[in-house]
Formats: C-alpha cells, structure tokens, sequence
C-alpha cells in the first residue's frame, strides 16, 4: 500500500511540473489538465504539502488567466495553510505580489480572510469546480 501511495504521488509531483512548464509556455488548457489530474491523485494520497504546491500552481493558472479574485482565493487557503513547503511559499509570495498589483488592498484582502475556515477538501472542490475546462 506505501508503494501505491509513493507511486500516486511521484506521479503526481510529475504532473504538477508538466503544469507549471505548459503553463509559462501559454497551453493554459492543458496546464489545468495536469494539474487537475495531480490534484485529483494527490487527493488520494494525502500528501498535503505537495497538494498544496499544486492549489498554487492552479492561482498562477487562474491569474495568467485573468481571474484574479478566484486566483486569489485559492492562494489565500495555500498561503495560510502550515504544511506550505518554503519553495511554493515563494511562488505564492511571487502571486500575492501581482494580485496586490491588480486587486483593492481591501479586496484581496477580504477574498483571502473568507477562506481562512476553509478545509482542504473545500480547496479542493473548489480547484476543481472554478473555470473547469475540458480536458484534453
């Protein structure tokens, strides 16, 4: 079963890196597939911190996208959340940085106190139902 598990999540960290590079290279569609499939096994797994890194890899999806409020929303739950390895900390202190450029101080920061009785499995629903493409 631990062997299940490790391979869930290698597979997913995978997933994840593929949803970063198609999504600095523009396939935003393809990018949220990815990313959409390493949540959904990460989900399985429990590996919370590397769920976490893909809840911010999904805000930046959303911000190049333009969806800056739901964007922020979901980088308010991975911002505020203990298990935020050092390195997703940093992208997301990079998306909190160009939110603050495109949203009301004020406003960022209501979205992102509304999320902080939120639980992973909220985040999660919520990653999957926001601006849910098809997939590939």
């Amino acid at each position: 079963m631990a062997r299940l598990i490790q391979r869930g999540t290698d597979e997913a960290i995978a997933l994840t890196g593929l949803g970063k590079v198609t999504c600095a290279q523009g396939d935003t569609c393809r990018a949220q597939d990815y990313l959409h499939q390493a949540l959904h096994l990460l989900q399985k797994t429990g590996a919370i911190p590397d769920l976490l890194d893909v809840l911010v890899s999904l805000s930046q999806l959303w911000l190049q996208l333009d969806h800056s409020e739901d964007a922020a929303r979901l980088l308010g739950f991975a911002r505020q959340h203990p298990a935020l390895l050092p390195l997703s900390q940093q992208s997301a202190d990079q998306i909190q940085t160009a939110l603050q450029a495109r949203l009301l101080a004020e406003r960022l920061s209501t979205i992102q106190q509304s999320v902080a009785t939120m639980t992973v499995d909220e985040a999660i629903a919520y990653a999957f139902a926001v601006h849910n493409e098809p997939t590939l």
